[in-house]
């Protein structure tokens, strides 16, 4: 693993897809010699799934206000620049499938997940790449399914400890989370909308008070109402 995770550091896209295909693929097939290295792992993820290097997200963080003035131009922008000649989505997208993998087979690191790994995925959502945004939906997702209470874990006291921890991490990260996925509504794509509806379904299942504040019916209105 050490030898996979260096190879990652070369300059090359492709190189770094295999790579991290290659940590998903052991994450789930060799879950226990995998362990010693989930930290590194993670680390690596969470830093290529920012890996964007012809794309300036300045504009997108800094124009917030005007995106709901211009709301009939979305997603128009993005069309200006192509992905023909750019693998770095794929680096993205390796990325965000291996931190679902890592997430979806590791529940007694939900606590470590909320501090480092969730605020990562939900500033992601604004990917521009389609394919990758989705991946990232996925990932949100799994962290939300492994976060449902579950009954068995009534008569373990740790267990319930840690449960009662993630739930109340999340509660702190709801307002991040709404904000971010309200703002994806806006998007022209049918792909991206079911996205943002499947992961607020998962949120609901959860938290069932994650929606009572900020209420999203603006957002949803917009998003299931054919534009006049």
């Amino acid at each position: 693993m050490p030898l996979v995770v260096q190879y990652v550091a070369v300059d090359d896209d492709e190189l770094r897809e295999y790579c991290i295909s290659a940590c998903e693929a052991f994450t789930l097939r060799c879950p226990k010699e995998i362990t010693p290295h989930l930290s590194a792992i993670t680390e690596m993820c969470l830093k290529y799934i920012t890996h964007d290097p012809n794309y300036n997200y300045d504009d997108y963080d800094d124009d917030e206000g005007q995106m709901d003035m211009d709301e009939d131009d979305d997603g128009e922008e993005d069309d200006e620049y192509s992905d023909d000649d750019d693998m770095s989505w794929k680096v993205r997208r390796s990325s965000a499938k291996c931190l679902e993998a890592v997430i979806s087979t590791r529940h007694e690191m939900l606590i470590e997940f909320y501090k480092t790994v969730s605020p990562q995925l939900i500033t992601r959502f604004k990917e521009r790449e389609e394919n990758v945004k989705v991946d990232i939906f996925h990932a949100y997702m799994g962290l939300l399914r492994q976060t449902r209470p579950s009954p068995s874990l009534s008569l373990d006291p740790d267990a319930m400890e840690q449960e009662e921890g993630t739930i109340s991490m999340l509660k702190q990260q709801v307002p991040a989370l709404v904000k971010s996925v309200h703002r994806q509504m806006k998007e022209k794509s049918i792909k991206t909308r079911q996205g943002c509806f499947a992961l607020l379904t998962e949120l609901v299942q959860v938290y069932p008070g994650a929606l009572t504040h900020p209420h999203p019916r603006p957002y949803t209105r917009h998003t299931v109402l054919p534009r006049e």
